[in-house]
């Protein structure tokens, strides 16, 4: 598996501790803009290492989860 480098580090690291974060919310934890953030969880989530999950509550707004591959990419990087 390819190798994460420190900001999708960080992003994994956070999304891992806040399973179902919105992206708005990890965007002000990374002191980073919502469009970034996006940018980096598409990317993420199209090597399979994060996933979007619809919000129960909420139709229209999405959770973030990592996924096992972003489990063990955090292992590795350790």
């Amino acid at each position: 598996m390819e190798s994460v480098d420190e900001e999708q580090v960080r992003l994994l690291t956070h999304v891992r501790l806040t399973p179902g974060i919105a992206v708005s919310k990890l965007a002000r934890l990374l002191r980073a803009t919502p469009a970034t953030t996006r940018r980096h969880v598409e990317a993420l989530e199209a090597r399979g290492l994060l996933e979007r999950r619809n919000h129960p509550d909420h139709p229209n707004a999405n959770e973030l989860h990592v996924t096992a591959a972003g489990v063990a990419a955090l292992s590795a990087d350790s």
